[in-house]
């Protein structure tokens, strides 16, 4: 579990430092990201890291690199938002609220536009 913890601290310092770096590999962590939400053996530790880097990966890349994987990643956020650790859920929410900038933007946009 530790090392998951430590990919995903180290992929949201990635995003925070190179805004859209991990735009073309999104296919290869949302598996990773999902498994997370699943595995009953992850802390929330964990969890949280894995929100934090969501929530800035929604901040840093463009809607167009995130919109495919947004019916894969939308139901284990919202389910997180009402985690009965509250540090959970308050990650939960502030990643959620990144992604009404989606919503709102035009899928060709640049970043924080």
């Amino acid at each position: 579990m530790r090392n998951r913890q430590a990919c995903f601290t180290l992929a949201k310092e990635l995003v925070q430092v190179q805004p859209g770096v991990l735009a073309g590999q999104l296919a290869q962590l949302v598996p990773g990201t999902l498994a997370t939400f699943k595995d009953k053996a992850a802390t929330a530790a964990v969890r949280i890291e894995v929100l934090q880097f969501l929530r800035h990966l929604f901040r840093t890349h463009a809607a167009a690199a995130v919109q495919a994987h947004l019916p894969e990643l939308l139901p284990p956020l919202l389910a997180a938002t009402s985690d009965r650790y509250s540090k959970t859920a308050v990650e939960a929410l502030q990643a959620t609220a990144e992604l009404v900038r989606y919503v709102r933007e035009d899928t060709n946009a640049a970043p924080g536009a």
